[in-house]
């Protein structure tokens, strides 16, 4: 019988790989390549992938010249779509991570819209006011507001900065933490003149819901979204900003939100204003407090994190990464979407049936009711009932 053994070694020569093929006595050595020659191939590699990537932003700073003199926006979002339509389907053709692929270019096209607004002044669209200007949403706000053609000024209590006496501004955008939302609202529209639209872009509702009302009724128009993603978003195709509708003035309230957002290919959704905060409870607070559950789990868990990584599977890892961004943020924003909720004591009361039907089907070695829930369970997440 012959028997065949295969080694990989290092040669005596630096970066010389060479397969060793023993056969019975018969030692046959099959050079294959240099370590150096490739590694420099790929440097080279780098090198035009570094160059590429100058060349298209230097473009794209020219695009942005044009924009300028024409008048127009930096962001085109259909543009930016197609963008990413391109990059998928290219990744696809070279048997690419589409996802990798999406994310440099989400990278290089968040480098371009830079490079394009630091260069730009903003006169055209109109003047907006970011409330909370330098916290995670208002930069974000404001970034966005400059990219599609609005000179945007801030106002920030980390750089003692206060609200002008009179607001003239076409828009002001309200971005400030949860539990001094109500009281910030009342001070801003008190100070606005007529005609200038205020947006308020708070997670829950339960705080402001009245004074939402009763604050239109005076004849100030403030209207209240909640955009369902977070600072980190480079593109807005196929998000959701919920935009809370209420007294009968629907359209009226779409419209405002249209004039900003309407050119993004976001998915603008009304919602009741009195509803909004019901469905956040599954929509956003139970996703959080199932991530902030883990986090506490892990931190009582017997092992250290190494270990618990060197032993994870796939769903381990994909919760957890969830988990790990969720834990990077900010604590008392955290705190506060759960305890602002007035109605969190219904998803805390279903939270604790939904563990202990769980944990009572397992116990009890109840497999019928544990496939019965879980056949449920799929044919509702997949729509069917």
């Amino acid at each position: 019988m012959e028997v065949w053994n295969y080694n990989f070694i290092l040669s005596p020569k630096k970066g010389d790989l060479y397969l060793w093929i023993s056969w019975i006595d018969q030692v046959v050595v099959v050079f294959i390549d240099n370590f150096d020659d490739l590694r420099e191939r790929i440097k080279g590699i780098d090198y035009s992938i570094m160059s590429l990537m100058a060349q298209r932003i230097a473009l794209a700073k020219q695009v942005g010249k044009l924009k300028q003199q024409a008048g127009l926006p930096v962001k085109n979002f259909q543009v930016e779509k197609q963008v990413y339509d391109r990059i998928r389907k290219y990744a696809d053709e070279f048997a690419l991570d589409p996802v990798m692929s999406t994310e440099i270019y989400e990278r290089l096209i968040e480098q371009s819209v830079e490079v394009q607004l630091s260069s730009m002044t903003f006169e055209g669209s109109g003047r907006c006011l970011v409330v909370g200007g330098l916290g995670e949403m208002g930069n974000w706000l404001r970034t966005f507001l400059e990219s599609t053609g609005y000179a945007v000024d801030i106002v920030d209590t980390a750089i003692d900065s206060v609200l002008p006496q009179s607001i003239d501004h076409d828009y002001v955008f309200i971005a400030t933490p949860l539990h001094t939302l109500p009281e910030v609202i009342e001070d801003v529209c008190s100070r606005c003149v007529e005609g200038t639209v205020v947006f308020e872009v708070g997670s829950l509702k339960s705080d402001i819901e009245e004074l939402v009302v009763r604050i239109n009724e005076e004849g100030v128009e403030l209207v209240s979204i909640h955009p369902m993603f977070g600072p980190g978003v480079r593109h807005l195709s196929g998000r959701n900003i919920l935009i809370c509708v209420h007294s009968g003035r629907d359209e009226e309230i779409i419209s405002k939100v249209e004039e900003i957002f309407g050119s993004t290919l976001a998915n603008l959704v009304p919602v009741p204003l009195e509803e909004h905060d019901n469905l956040m409870l599954y929509s956003l607070d139970l996703s959080h407090f199932l991530n902030l559950l883990n986090g506490r789990v892990l931190l009582n868990s017997s092992y250290g994190i190494d270990k618990l990584l060197s032993s994870a599977g796939t769903t381990f890892l994909k919760q957890f990464a969830t988990t790990v961004e969720l834990h990077e943020e900010n604590p008392t924003l955290y705190y506060h979407i759960q305890r602002i909720n007035r109605q969190r004591g219904v998803l805390f009361g279903e939270i604790r049936e939904a563990v202990d039907s769980l944990i009572s089907d397992i116990e009890a070695e109840s497999l019928d009711g544990f496939i019965q829930e879980m056949r449920r369970a799929r044919r509702f997440l997949k729509g069917e009932e």
